[in-house]
């Protein structure tokens, strides 16, 4: 229906109200505010509608990453990001452990799903032992991405991050089993300097320590050196102890270039 076709239309309204309001007489306060109410509607309707505004917002920039997602592996091995890499990688950083007082390999390890710890049963060796995807995981713990295979307990004072790749991960380490890997990334010397050291204490004769220096040296080198001492005790048992002494210095020439070389060594008794 055309505009003027609608304006007729209510000319005819309001001349049939005028004369029903005439010939009534007390009805015309009605009639008139019907047709006030009728006349508005369809001047409302004629009306175009209003579009919503557009609020400009102001971008969104991210300056900081989120501390427990490391971008990459530390193994050349994994040469691309994690997200690229066609096996599910899992990485346990250090600001982790130290936030959860992690003093062991196995601390650090019970952030990961999949992993159980064993109690060293089925031939009573001593050391850690963990079982991944269902599969004994002894003889699949890396340091640094060579196979350790020691039957001891794993501190981590010298721990910067423990990655766990799980699946087969014979393409990359050789021989394994089938549940995956479990790799220890030693702390390595950094460009700028770093003095730190954790004291804590407990009841049933519990005292640990632990330092962390490094300091750069000439042109495109440092030194860094992370040592541990524990005596832990067995609480209300006699004649039980248990002491732990660490002791891992490492030094790394052109700091910073594709061409870096590191020598390290690690002792634990």
């Amino acid at each position: 229906m055309s505009r003027q076709e609608k304006r007729a239309k209510e000319r005819k309204l309001r001349k049939a109200l005028r004369k029903i309001s005439l010939a009534a007489g007390e009805g015309v306060g009605r009639a008139v505010a019907f047709s006030f109410v009728l006349s508005s509607s369809s001047a409302i309707a004629a009306e175009p509608e209003k579009k919503e505004e557009e609020f400009a917002l102001p971008p969104v920039v991210v300056t900081e990453q989120n501390p427990y997602t490391p971008p990459e592996a530390s193994l050349p091995k994994l040469a691309v990001p994690l997200q690229d890499t066609p096996q599910q990688v899992i990485v346990v950083p250090e600001k982790l452990i130290q936030e959860q007082a992690g003093t062991t390999l196995r601390d650090a390890l019970r952030n990961v799903s999949g992993i159980s710890i064993t109690a060293s049963e089925a031939g009573g060796s001593q050391g850690d032992g963990f079982t991944l995807r269902g599969f004994n995981a002894r003889n699949d713990i890396f340091l640094d991405g060579v196979r350790d295979q020691g039957t001891y307990f794993r501190d981590a004072f010298n721990i910067q991050s423990v990655e766990v790749i799980k699946g087969p991960s014979s393409s990359y380490f050789g021989r394994g089993s089938t549940g995956g890997i479990i790799n220890q990334v030693s702390k390595i010397p950094l460009s700028e300097s770093l003095y730190s050291g954790v004291f804590s204490g407990g009841s049933g004769t519990y005292f640990r320590g632990t330092g962390d220096f490094n300091q750069p040296l000439w042109q495109n080198s440092a030194l860094r050196v992370n040592f541990m001492a524990q005596r832990a005790d067995i609480v209300d048992r006699n004649h039980v102890e248990g002491s732990r002494q660490g002791f891992a210095p490492s030094f790394t020439w052109d700091l910073g270039t594709p061409t870096q070389a590191t020598i390290s060594y690690f002792g634990q008794h």
